[in-house]
């Protein structure tokens, strides 16, 4: 059980720098920055769930 909140949202990372992805939210089409944990694995190109308030992507 996850402690955050889950949106119905999806999140396509299309940028990464400096542990900042840019992320294109779907089926909203809102585009939005996620500052990333230190050590994630997060790629260009992966589809995450994101929690509600967009600040996180849960990684699962």
């Amino acid at each position: 059980m996850s402690l955050i909140g889950e949106d119905k949202d999806l999140a396509l990372v299309e940028f990464i720098m400096y542990g900042v992805a840019q992320v294109k939210l779907f089926p909203s089409s809102k585009i939005i920055k996620v500052i990333l944990p230190e050590r994630s694995n997060v790629q260009v190109g992966d589809i995450y769930s994101i929690s509600n308030d967009h600040s996180n992507l849960i990684m699962n």
